[in-house]
């Protein structure tokens, strides 16, 4: 039992490390730091930080909230086809920063 036990707290250890380390990342990486829903309709902000107009931690909205309105529609159909062809979603552009200027 004993055994198991350590093992069970090691794991602990390691997966409280591995969260710390992601934390630091992404605390200092200028990127945003989000997951989509699968069919992208519902954005999750991992880093909790301010970037944008009106950020949330959570928001169904988030393409007429958070992008460029000149970017919108490539936006749209990068991720489109991206669902469409199960690609992996690769895209600069503009966004809506906190101050409602396109960063």
């Amino acid at each position: 039992m004993t055994n198991l036990s350590n093992q069970h707290y090691s794991g602990r250890e390691s997966i409280t490390e591995s969260e710390r380390r992601l934390k630091a990342l992404i605390e200092a990486t200028s990127d945003m730091v989000y997951s989509m829903s699968p069919d992208w309709k519902i954005m999750n902000d991992f880093n909790g930080r301010v970037l944008f107009k009106n950020s949330v931690a959570t928001t169904s909205d988030w393409k007429s909230v958070y992008v460029y309105s000149d970017d919108f529609q490539l936006v749209t159909s990068t991720i489109e086809e991206c669902i469409s062809k199960k690609k992996v979603f690769e895209l600069e552009h503009r966004v809506v920063l906190a101050d409602g200027n396109p960063g």
